[in-house]
């Protein structure tokens, strides 16, 4: 999970916006929220995995709803949480 809004596999990623070379990173990313991000002032950054509960029952409905002949059926779900985490500004004080 890293600070600027994307998830990264084989290690972090500190590059703080997607550019138009990113299918050129040779790298799996999911990106929910990739904007350029400071941790540093505030916010929490959280993740979690989740196995049984209200949550993954909702992740199993709303997978059939939109894929009605997959049948599928989640077994965990991981979930990453940008709390708070303001926009990054180079603006001086």
């Amino acid at each position: 999970v890293n600070n600027n809004g994307h998830l990264t596999f084989d290690g972090p990623l500190s590059q703080p916006k997607p550019s138009n070379f990113q299918s050129q990173l040779n790298r799996d990313i999911i990106a929910p929220l990739w904007i350029d991000m400071d941790n540093t002032v505030n916010g929490t950054i959280s993740y979690r995995q989740v196995t049984s509960g209200r949550l993954l029952l909702a992740a199993t409905n709303n997978i059939n709803q939109y894929f009605p002949n997959l049948n599928f059926s989640a077994s965990w779900l991981f979930i990453a949480t940008w709390d708070k985490v303001p926009y990054y500004s180079n603006l001086q004080s």
